[in-house]
């Protein structure tokens, strides 16, 4: 009887398995859509320099400010380095973020980043996508799906999945979306242990330059 259970429990273990295997399948479907299929949003304009947070928990991942560079990653370093090094910084050492960023479509995932104070032009960068990041539209919103993750913590080890969503509202304002999935493990023979779900959501306000 008692090797009736275990065979049992093994069962279950390799049919769940195999359902976490075909959700992975789902996904990957999902992300063969490509920017030459659907019409992705159009990012160019003036908006605040930095994002302010408007849903989700800034304790998880990144705060309640988002600078623009997060937003759209760096493609030229050197030029993003030479712009960093001219920002200023209070009494107290602390950075201060530039008033307004320019977004001005370059190329397919490209863009160029202005910064300002005021109407002083600070620098600018090629922002375009690194490593393994796919980017796809869908219904006005660009989606970036990041390679996947191994992490560990004191239980075990992880596998993080991230994603980015950018798309323009009602408003003409820049909305940028982080989802974060994380799957846990245990240390004993590697048994998965849930998943838990992230995400924090900014607001870029357009600005009107005269």
């Amino acid at each position: 009887m008692r090797r009736a259970f275990i065979v049992c429990g093994l069962l279950l273990l390799v049919g769940a398995a195999g359902c976490a295997h075909r959700a992975v399948a789902r996904g990957e479907v999902q992300t063969e859509v490509t920017e030459d299929q659907v019409a992705c949003p159009n990012l160019s304009g003036d908006f605040a320099g930095t994002g302010r947070l408007v849903h989700g928990d800034s304790t998880q991942q990144i705060g309640a400010r988002l600078p623009a560079d997060f937003v759209f990653p760096i493609g030229d370093r050197e030029a993003w380095s030479t712009m960093r090094s001219r920002y200023r910084r209070d009494d107290h050492g602390i950075i201060v973020p530039p008033d307004v960023v320019r977004v001005t479509p370059s190329g397919k995932s490209q863009y160029l980043i202005a910064t300002f104070y005021g109407d002083i032009e600070i620098g600018a960068y090629t922002s375009r996508n690194a490593g393994k990041t796919q980017s796809t539209c869908r219904a006005g919103v660009l989606y970036r799906t990041y390679e996947k993750e191994s992490t560990r913590s004191d239980y075990g080890p992880n596998d993080v999945t991230t994603d980015d969503a950018l798309w323009i509202d009602a408003d003409g304002d820049l909305i940028f979306r982080r989802n974060m999935s994380v799957e846990y493990h245990a240390l004993l023979l590697n048994l998965p242990m849930g998943t838990g779900h992230f995400f924090e959501e900014y607001r870029f306000r357009r600005v009107s330059r005269r």
